[in-house]
């Protein structure tokens, strides 16, 4: 069987396709077989020389026949059934899924073509969970006009949606395949209908002839196809126009296009319908709206830039982390990729797309470190990149980091400095720099990597905050004092929650990027941002820490609240001495003199404090220190690690061995 397939002359066309996979199929031996691609192609091509002209058949049963005959003459038929079977493995996104099926009713079909659909259809959902906190399903017919059965949130069950199906009668008239589809956008996804934001949206048409208008059915698809929708055709019978279904379905045509000789054929398709439909992508279309995503499973998604002004994508999470696989040519995961990125709390990140090429990403937070409750996409027509968000650029299948240019497509005010200006951009020439712009604080100073100045001002309504090196919603004033252009160290005592980067600490201090001998080394260089290495120990200082942005270069240094310390093991600031709880639990106070004595044993988190019985130390989790009192006047023990009233007596103190 495999030398047939070796001998010359034979799939000449699929073996110059293979060439273009790397594979030349002259020079693959026996041995190669061992290798499951091999071993798959080499079986697909035996089967395509037996099958001649008329193809591999339809359905279960026939392939098994086909399979006994011409590769397994002494297996039973039932062994290929069986086996099968076992492939049909469910659909694991049932819970994310808005199916509409589109029904031809003309009058090229008889009445026994229709009722094999309607079965067609009631066997496919069979293979779903239906329910509106499920999977939805609508179904609309169409003939010379379009009548809508049920809507995505019409049924709660199965046997409802089963028994609406069955009671679905024929018409007879046109092919008014336009008219359908756009329906469909109209009246079937949108949210007032029943169709959900973020949800998986399938269209799945069964035809067996030409449309009346097959331009008008193509700009109704492209429609579709714009508002998220994924299409698949399926063509049944010789009169149906390939080409037209071809413009119709989604990419790739390969796996959302279906012809078949008759209606008897569509039974087969079961498991290819409910793979298509499981494995489509949530598209994502421009939307004032962020789509809302639970953290924990794993979602695909593509997104079509706008034609002219391209698209942004911003990431953002209130906690934890997301992880972001992406891709310009095929379906991303965390095995097949182009770029990878993270966004984290206060460390959006945001993907600029500009061309005819969709991208494709794929949102991983069932880590240890992501996201417990949601996070948000947002997509936005242009380039609506900000300072505070990490930046990749996208154009035609080309993945860059984005230019300081980028910055002056978005929606932000770019003017000139006024005459006179005191630029800080001269001593900063081929690197990128954002300075406060005083006296006012809705505007900042942008410098470009050639030593050019100009003035942004934030939107209606923002102020450009230093710490965050962005604009954000606030008041604005107008300093009295005179105006500088060099960014002020001021000392925050705010409190810094763990286990995230501090937000509120002091201003920044701008490192040159190019320090003279001596000075501290800028870290923020572009190797670092593209591998989201953005906190960095401040040399000779352990209150200070260094802040990296998206823009390479920018860097700011930061300062722990007094009696802290940066972690770079946690990234955040820690208590570097013990904490006095008092009992205002808005105040603190501080044991300079004490030493911090945790992380000095391992896994032991309480310790006496010498001289004073009615008090103890406990740790947390980072090796913060905390003085805490006893209740009711009771003492600490150290050997029971707990407070005891006073005068009691402990016999017995000794500790159970260590098992293991």
């Amino acid at each position: 069987q495999f030398l047939l397939t070796k001998q010359t002359g034979v799939l000449s066309n699929e073996k110059q396709q293979l060439k273009t996979m790397g594979i030349d199929w002259s020079r693959v031996t026996w041995q190669d077989l061992r290798k499951p691609l091999f071993s798959g192609i080499a079986a697909a091509m035996y089967a395509t020389i037996q099958s001649g002209a008329g193809g591999v058949p339809n359905g279960i049963e026939y392939q098994a026949v086909f399979w006994k005959n011409t590769t397994r003459p002494l297996q039973e038929v039932n062994v290929f059934y069986k086996g099968a079977q076992k492939l049909e493995t469910g659909c694991s996104q049932k819970n994310n899924l808005d199916i509409a099926f589109i029904v031809d009713s003309s009058a090229s079909l008889s009445s026994q073509d229709f009722e094999d659909t309607k079965m067609f259809i009631r066997s496919v959902l069979g293979k779903f969970d239906i329910g509106l906190n499920k999977t939805r399903v609508a179904l609309i017919k169409y003939s010379t006009s379009v009548t809508e059965e049920f809507k995505l949130n019409t049924f709660d069950s199965n046997a409802a949606t089963d028994k609406a199906v069955e009671a679905v009668r024929f018409n007879g008239g046109g092919t008014k395949t336009d008219a359908a589809i756009q329906y469909a956008v109209d009246n079937i996804f949108p949210i007032s209908d029943g169709g959900r934001l973020g949800s998986v949206k399938v269209i799945i048409l069964i035809t067996d002839g030409r449309s009346e208008n097959k331009l008008k059915t193509l700009a109704a698809a492209v429609n579709a196809k714009n508002s998220g929708i994924n299409i698949y055709t399926i063509g049944v019978t010789p009169l149906v126009d390939s080409t037209e279904l071809n413009g119709v379905a989604s990419q790739p045509t390969c796996t959302h296009v279906e012809l078949l000789n008759n209606f008897n054929d569509l039974d087969s398709l079961k498991s290819e319908i409910e793979q298509v439909s499981c494995t489509a992508p949530v598209v994502l279309t421009q939307n004032p709206t962020a789509y809302t995503f639970p953290c924990g499973s794993p979602l695909n998604v593509q997104v079509f830039p706008n034609v002219q002004d391209g698209s942004t994508v911003k990431v953002t999470v209130t906690e934890g982390t997301v992880t972001i696989y992406g891709s310009t040519n095929t379906q991303a995961s965390s095995v097949f990729n182009e770029f990878q990125r993270l966004a984290a709390i206060n460390r959006s990140m945001s993907f600029y797309i500009k061309g005819k090429n969709a991208i494709s990403l794929s949102f991983v937070s069932n880590l240890p470190t992501s996201c417990k409750s949601n996070f948000q996409v947002k997509v936005t027509q242009g380039a609506n990149l900000t300072p505070d968000s990490q930046a990749l650029c996208i154009e035609n299948s080309i993945v860059k980091n984005c230019s300081t240019t980028t910055l002056f497509h978005s929606p932000f005010l770019i003017m000139a400095p006024v005459p006179g200006f005191n630029s800080p951009c001269s001593s900063l020439i081929g690197h990128v720099q954002i300075f406060p712009y005083r006296p006012i604080n809705d505007r900042f100073i942008y410098c470009d990597d050639k030593g050019n100045a100009f003035v942004v001002h934030c939107p209606l309504d923002f102020v450009y905050i230093a710490s965050y090196q962005t604009c954000v919603p606030g008041s604005l004033y107008v300093a009295t004092t005179t105006t500088t252009t060099t960014p002020v160290v001021t000392q925050s005592t705010a409190r810094t929650t763990r286990p995230t980067p501090p937000t509120t600490t002091a201003a920044p201090v701008t490192i040159s990027p190019s320090p003279s001998p001596g000075t501290v080394q800028n870290p923020c260089t572009p190797e670092n941002i593209i591998n989201n290495h953005m906190f960095f120990p401040y040399p000779g200082n352990n209150q200070a820490y260094i802040e990296c942005y998206n823009l390479p270069y920018v860097a700011s240094v930061k300062l722990c609240p007094e009696h802290h310390y940066w972690s770079q093991k946690y990234l955040t600031c820690l208590y570097s001495d013990v904490v006095i709880l008092n009992p205002t639990p808005t105040t603190e106070s501080y044991h300079t003199n004490a030493a911090n004595p945790c992380n000095s044993l391992p896994n032991v988190y309480f310790y006496a404090i010498p001289n004073e019985p009615t008090k103890y130390i406990h740790c947390d989790d980072f090796g913060d220190a905390f003085e805490k009192t006893c209740p009711d006047n009771k003492v600490w023990n150290e050997d029971v690690l707990q407070c005891v009233p006073r005068g009691l007596v402990i016999y017995d103190t000794a500790k159970p061995p260590v098992v293991g």
